[in-house]
């Protein structure tokens, strides 16, 4: 393939996905957390409430 080929099919798909592939938002309850979460800061995030569908459309 060529290199305009490529760029073409790829601007084509992007403007199709309305940039889904490049930009991505997600609403969490809890954050990614890579360490270890105190105890107490564990027992904050449970009592926050669950994220509904509506909540993450708004």
């Amino acid at each position: 393939m060529r290199f305009a080929d490529v760029l073409t099919t790829a601007l084509i798909q992007i403007r199709a996905n309305k940039l889904r592939s490049f930009f991505t938002l997600q609403v969490r309850r809890l954050p990614i957390n890579l360490g270890l979460i105190e105890d107490a800061d564990w027992l904050r995030m449970q009592r926050r409430p669950k994220i509904t569908t509506l909540d993450a459309d708004g």
